[in-house]
């Protein structure tokens, strides 16, 4: 047969304007004039979106393990993950991302990225600025399939609900460090693309400052001899290193490891040559050497659990230390 010779385009495209339900659910057919020549693709609109986290993240780099405290972010993964190797205590944020439909296998890319540091006294608008150039690195989450190099880019399939779940690993050093997560179905995201690219919200790298509480004394002396309550109601005598300390009618307290609450009462008299202090009537023994103390008074700080932003950490100059436990009494209230 002669006829006229017909061109099928060999290269197609389509624009999606919402995502799929089912694979491969539309289709479109190809056909040259009367001549048939034809071809039909098939095809299913997909995006990805990221889902959690969306807003500004704060993500501890160390919390303790030993008094029930808690991350600020849902996000961030608890615990740690033997098949990390070295880096299985590293502090992790759990990136969600979601095809919106029930799509399993689609790969999504997740790429970690050094945002611009927002905070009040950096002045530029230029991002790749984190302490060592941290951008952090991508890992598959538990349970997910994929590919993974410890870079800053992973690869996972979506489960049977259309979801993928990626962590971000941060730094472990520099609190103020922050991070954005780009997510793209089928291929790695670019964020220099013209196309607006899918990000998490900002994860920010905090540190939290644990202050110890403790009860001390103004002014105390170990008992240098062990005292025995005499089983009367008389007052008893104790012997301290320096009775010098002391006044009469000063309030003491007496303990030892046995008895930390120990007993108080006013010094009645002081023999500044034996340093012997005469208490009110003791009903419990008190062993010498321990730093059992006699006081005229003690104090106590009430209890304080600050938490210090990021971007007051950077001005002090970058405090790098997993935690601090200060003693009150180092402090100047």
């Amino acid at each position: 047969m002669i006829g006229e010779a017909i061109t099928i385009p060999t290269t197609v495209y389509v624009e999606g304007y919402s995502t799929g339900a089912a694979s491969l659910e539309m289709g479109f057919r190809l056909q040259g004039g009367t001549i048939m020549c034809m071809d039909i693709v098939q095809f299913t609109v997909i995006r990805a979106s990221i889902t959690s986290p969306l807003a500004m993240t704060r993500a501890l780099i160390r919390k303790r393990t030993d008094t029930g405290d808690t991350y600020p972010s849902l996000a961030q993964a608890e615990g740690t993950r033997t098949d990390l190797g070295a880096d299985c205590e590293a502090a992790r944020v759990v990136i969600t991302a979601s095809l919106g439909s029930h799509l399993a296998g689609v790969p999504i890319y997740f790429r970690s990225s050094d945002p611009d540091d927002l905070s009040s006294y950096e002045t530029d608008a230029n991002g790749n600025d984190n302490f060592g150039g941290d951008k952090g690195r991508m890992f598959r989450a538990p349970g997910y399939n994929g590919t993974d190099n410890s870079g800053d880019t992973a690869m996972v399939n979506t489960d049977v609900n259309g979801v993928a779940k990626a962590e971000l690993k941060i730094t472990g050093v520099a609190a103020g460090n922050n991070y954005v997560v780009y997510v793209r179905a089928l291929e790695a995201p670019d964020p220099e693309s013209s196309v607006e690219p899918v990000c998490s919200g900002t994860i920010v790298a905090w540190k939290r400052i644990y202050l110890e509480q403790d009860s001390m004394y103004r002014i105390s002396s170990d008992i240098t001899v062990n005292t025995t309550p005499d089983g009367d109601s008389s007052p008893d005598n104790v012997t301290v290193a320096n009775s010098s300390l002391f006044a009469l009618g000063s309030t003491v307290k007496i303990f030892d490891a046995d008895n930390p609450a120990g007993e108080t009462g006013e010094v009645s008299a002081i023999n500044p040559d034996t340093h012997v202090l005469t208490i009110p009537d003791l009903t419990h023994s008190y062993t010498k050497g321990y730093p059992g103390r006699g006081a005229l008074s003690r104090f106590c700080l009430p209890e304080l659990t600050v938490q210090i932003p990021a971007h007051c950490l950077m001005r002090l100059g970058q405090v790098r230390t997993d935690q601090m436990v200060v003693r009150l009494s180092s402090l100047r209230i």
